[in-house]
């Protein structure tokens, strides 16, 4: 597993927030997909429910966007917005190529047992497996109105 530490959410290198919208904003305008123009926001926690360094980000996407003319909103299908494996493909595609440009620019720093890392063929080795692992990623049920969405507990929350 590699993990990133960082002081604050400014130090985050390669910005997975602009990745993840770099990735929703292509997979969304692509005509097999959705066909759209969409918006969303999206929100960087850094700490876990435990109080645990636990960076990760949550999404709020409307069920659609703006036709490519600008002329008609086009929905997503009912309990369907945008395929979760071509997602996770194109996330992971991305965030490696530009963690790869990071450490080519020397912009990552490796500390006691894994200053190795530093060299280039031994962080190669380490990502060659994460090129073609399938990547995880969360998704939280549909909200169809607010008052789905206020409704919603937090787990471990209490």
């Amino acid at each position: 597993m590699l993990r990133f530490d960082c002081d604050g959410a400014a130090n985050y290198d390669p910005p997975a927030a602009a990745i993840s919208a770099e990735t929703m904003l292509t997979i969304a305008a692509d005509p097999r997909h959705l066909g759209a123009r969409i918006g969303f926001t999206s929100v960087l926690h850094t700490w876990g429910s435990a109080m645990t360094h636990h960076p990760h980000l949550h999404m709020i996407v409307p069920g659609g966007g703006i036709s490519p003319d600008d002329q008609h909103w086009v929905s997503c299908r009912p309990g369907f917005f945008l395929p979760v494996r071509v997602l996770s493909r194109l996330f992971r595609r991305l965030f490696l190529e530009k963690l790869i440009a990071t450490h080519q620019a020397g912009r990552l720093s490796f500390f006691g047992d894994h200053t190795r890392l530093a060299d280039a063929q031994s962080f190669a080795a380490l990502l060659a497996p994460l090129h073609r692992a399938e990547w995880a990623r969360v998704r939280g049920p549909s909200q169809t109105d607010s008052s789905q969405a206020s409704r919603r507990r937090s787990v471990g929350a209490g």
